[in-house]
């Protein structure tokens, strides 16, 4: 749900429903080399996700 400073950034109310997608991506050595997290109003938001592992390190 969204607390105030997430909803004042996504024009939609406190408390409102919001899609929260975090990641954290790796090197070849596995080490982690950038974190994302994002937030999505669920009334404005489409999301189609793939997702593939790869053993190639």
């Amino acid at each position: 749900m969204a607390n105030d400073t997430v909803a004042s950034a996504l024009g939609c109310a406190p408390g409102a429903a919001v899609l929260v997608m975090r990641s954290i991506s790796y090197d070849r050595a596995g080490r982690p080399m950038e974190r994302f997290t994002g937030f999505h109003r669920g009334d404005r938001s489409r999301l189609n996700v793939e997702v593939f592992h790869s053993t190639d390190r």
